[in-house]
């Protein structure tokens, strides 16, 4: 008996343990907790014991060192693979800008802004140009198809109008020039027939 009591001794000397209870305190966990680390062999616990052994602590805390490092490995690869989604996007979208499926808004906006300000420009220009022919006209029909043919070349010369192309004569406005210059050239150019039909001469004469 005092052999096998002082053989116990020995072995908890040699391998101590304490109450799940005061293992948990000591963790700042449940006991609960405890099992479910013992379950997924987390850390080595005999099933259905009050006590285990103390090396339990030491389990833990090489368990959570571990975690915390996997932890750094994650947002360094999370930061790593949103670089090469990003590196991918950029791809695409300048590969695509390549082949023409897409354009650049800062384009878009430009050759908008020219088109409108060279279609002001043609509309404004009309009234003075139109002005000094349908003066000369009696009849109604004959004005209104005077301005129908007029507005007809203006559409037909806007929709050939190229905003890219500044050499052309309505470019200036939408380049910065002047509008009221545009007008007189327009006026001056339309002056002498713009818009006159082969009808309207006839009913003239």
């Amino acid at each position: 008996m005092n052999l096998a009591q002082s053989g116990h001794g020995r072995d908890v000397a040699k391998n101590p343990t304490l109450p799940m209870a005061t293992l948990a305190r000591l963790l700042a966990l449940e006991v609960d907790d405890l099992k479910t680390l013992r379950a997924n062999k987390t850390v080595t616990a005999p099933p259905r014991k009050a006590e285990w052994p103390v090396t339990v602590i030491t389990e833990y805390v090489e368990h959570l060192r571990a975690a915390a490092d996997d932890d750094g490995n994650g947002d360094a690869h999370v930061q790593r693979t949103r670089l090469l989604r990003q590196q991918a996007d950029k791809l695409e979208m300048e590969n695509a800008l390549t082949r023409g499926q897409t354009v650049q808004v800062s384009e878009v906006v430009g050759r908008w802004t020219k088109l409108l300000s060279t279609t002001r420009a043609r509309l404004l220009s009309m009234p003075t140009a139109l002005a000094i022919i349908v003066a000369n006209q009696n009849e109604v029909a004959c004005c209104q198809s005077i301005i129908e043919h007029e507005v007809h070349d203006a559409l037909m010369e806007l929709s050939a109008y190229d905003p890219l192309d500044t050499g052309r004569g309505n470019g200036a406005a939408a380049d910065g020039g002047s509008v009221d210059g545009d007008i007189e050239t327009a006026a001056k150019t339309n002056s002498g027939g713009v818009g006159r039909p082969r009808k309207a001469v006839e009913r003239r004469g």
